[in-house]
C-alpha cells in the first residue's frame, strides 16, 4: 500500500528524532526489536515501549531518558550534551506462543519531566552508542481538564490483526461502515502486506480524517506467524498483540470508548440504536465490556438476504453483498466468558494498562460482561465452527443505514481516485 504514515523522521540537530519513526528498531544483538514508546503519566510517570523480545534473552535492566529542563523549549547541541538520565525499566511479556513475545518495557520516569526520547541499556553505567535505537516518546499524560464526557469524538476503532495479504476492498468498506451506523468515528489500522488494490478505499478514508493506516513492517527475518512448533520459532500471528498495545496506547484520552475487534466481527446493539447508547447504559465503573460471540456462516449457500421492499430485492444488496446483510444463520451455541476465545471486549483507556486479543489483561477496575440482550458480537466466517443452525437477524434493523452509507462510500472513493 501506499497510504502511509511517514516512516523516515527529521532528525533534530540533538540527534534525537523530532518525530515518531514508524517502523521495527532493532536492538544490537538481533535479539528484541522496538516500535513505539508512550509518556503515561499514571502510577507516577511510566514510558511504555512496544517491543518484540526472544524470550531466551535477558532483558535490559535499565532505560536512558531524555528530557526538556524547565523553560527549555527544545533540545540543541550534540547528543551527549542534552540532559538525560538512566532510569529502572521492568518487562513485561505477554503469554503467547512463539520465540518472541509482544512485550512492553515500563521505564520508571516518576518525579522527572515528560521525556522525549527514550532508549534500553543494560545498565546503570552504559554509554550511549549510535548503534542502539533511540524511539520518540508519545506523549499520552492526561490533558489538563480532561472529561471523558466532553469529549468530541466518543468511539474509536482498533483493528487488531495487522492486513497481511488483504485485498477485499469491499469487505474493509463494510466493515468501517456498519460500525460509522453504529456510531464509530475513527478507525486505526497497521498494514503488514496489504494488496495496492486497497489504496483507493483507505486513501479516501484517511483524506476524510475516519482511518489512520500505520506501516507494521516486521523485521524481514522473523517469521512472522508461528505456528506447528511455536514455542521455538517466529512471533505470534503478525505480532497482533504488539499492535494491539500500540493502538491502546497511541488513542488514550482520545475516545471515550475503544472497540477492539477484527474486520470480519461486528459488536451490535440490541436494544439501543447505536453503541455509545448501549455503552452509556451499563455500569461506568468498569475499565472495559466484554460481548460474546455469535458465529455466522457467510456460504453463498446459505445466504437469506435483508428483506425485500415490496417484494423487490434492493440492488444495492447484490452490488456490494454485504455478508451482515446476506445471511441471518448462525450457530445456536454461545459461548460462555469462561472461554477467554469468544468474545472481545470495548474499552476505556485511560482504565487499562494491557490488552489482550479477547480481554483486558490488566486495568485499575474490572469488566462487565454484557448479556446478549444487551449487545453481542456478531464473527461472519466462510469456515463455519458452529452446530444448530438458527436465525438471527438483529442487526436488519440497521440495514437500510448500513447499505445507504456503503453506497455512499463507494461513490466517494469512485469520484476521488
Amino acid at each position: 500500500m501506499t497510504v502511509q504514515l511517514p516512516v523516515v523522521p527529521k532528525m533534530l540537530s540533538s540527534g534525537l528524532p523530532d518525530k515518531e519513526d514508524l517502523t521495527w528498531k532493532e536492538q544490537p544483538g538481533g535479539k528484541q526489536y522496538f516500535f513505539s514508546a508512550f509518556y503515561d503519566d499514571r502510577e507516577g510517570g511510566h514510558v511504555r515501549i512496544v517491543s518484540l523480545v526472544d524470550r531466551e534473552t535477558k532483558p535490559p535492566g535499565f532505560c536512558r531518558v531524555w528530557f526538556r529542563e524547565a523553560g527549555k523549549t527544545g533540545l540543541g547541541g550534540d547528543l551527549s550534551s542534552n540532559d538525560s538520565i538512566v532510569r529502572p525499566a521492568k518487562l513485561e511479556r505477554n503469554p503467547k506462543r512463539g520465540k518472541y513475545s509482544a512485550s512492553l518495557y515500563h521505564c520508571d520516569v516518576k518525579g522527572l519531566p515528560k521525556p522525549l526520547a527514550v532508549s534500553l541499556v543494560e545498565d546503570r553505567n552504559s554509554a550511549h552508542t549510535n548503534s542502539v535505537p533511540i524511539l520518540k516518546v508519545i506523549d499520552k499524560s492526561r490533558p489538563s481538564k480532561w472529561d471523558a464526557n466532553k469529549l468530541r469524538r466518543k468511539i474509536g476503532v482498533c483493528v487488531e490483526t495487522p492486513l497481511f495479504e488483504y485485498s477485499n476492498f469491499m469487505r474493509l468498506i463494510e466493515f468501517v461502515e456498519v460500525y460509522r451506523t453504529l456510531g464509530a468515528e475513527h478507525f486505526t489500522l497497521y498494514n503488514y502486506t496489504g494488496d495496492p488494490v486497497m489504496n483507493p478505499v483507505i486513501r479516501a478514508y484517511v483524506q476524510q480524517g475516519i482511518m489512520t493506516l500505520i506501516p507494521w513492517n516486521l523485521p524481514p527475518n522473523l517469521r512472522v506467524n508461528s505456528v506447528g512448533n511455536e514455542a521455538t520459532e517466529g512471533v505470534h500471528y503478525y505480532a497482533e498483540l504488539s499492535s494491539i498495545q500500540d493502538c491502546l496506547y497511541r488513542t488514550m484520552y482520545e475516545f471515550k470508548y475503544v472497540v477492539f475487534v477484527d474486520t470480519d466481527e461486528f459488536i451490535v446493539p440490541r436494544k439501543q440504536n447505536d453503541l455509545y447508547a448501549m455503552l452509556e447504559s451499563l455500569p461506568q465503573d468498569r475499565a472495559g465490556y466484554a460481548f460474546a460471540k455469535k458465529e455466522f456462516i457467510i456460504s453463498p449457500a446459505t445466504f437469506d438476504t435483508y428483506p425485500a421492499v415490496k417484494g423487490k430485492l434492493d440492488a444495492r444488496l447484490l452490488r456490494y453483498r454485504p455478508a451482515c446483510l446476506l445471511t441471518s444463520r448462525r450457530s445456536r451455541k454461545i459461548h460462555s466468558f469462561s472461554k477467554r476465545c469468544c468474545y472481545k471486549t470495548i474499552v476505556k483507556p485511560e482504565k487499562v494498562w494491557l490488552m489482550d486479543v479477547h480481554w483486558i489483561e490488566r486495568a485499575t477496575e474490572s469488566t462487565f460482561n454484557a448479556g446478549g440482550d444487551l449487545g453481542s458480537l456478531h464473527h461472519y466466517r466462510q469456515h463455519f465452527m458452529g452446530s444448530g443452525i438458527i436465525t438471527d437477524a438483529s442487526i436488519f434493523r440497521f440495514g437500510e443505514k448500513i447499505l445507504e452509507n456503503i453506497d455512499k462510500a463507494v461513490q466517494y472513493v469512485r469520484h476521488t481516485t
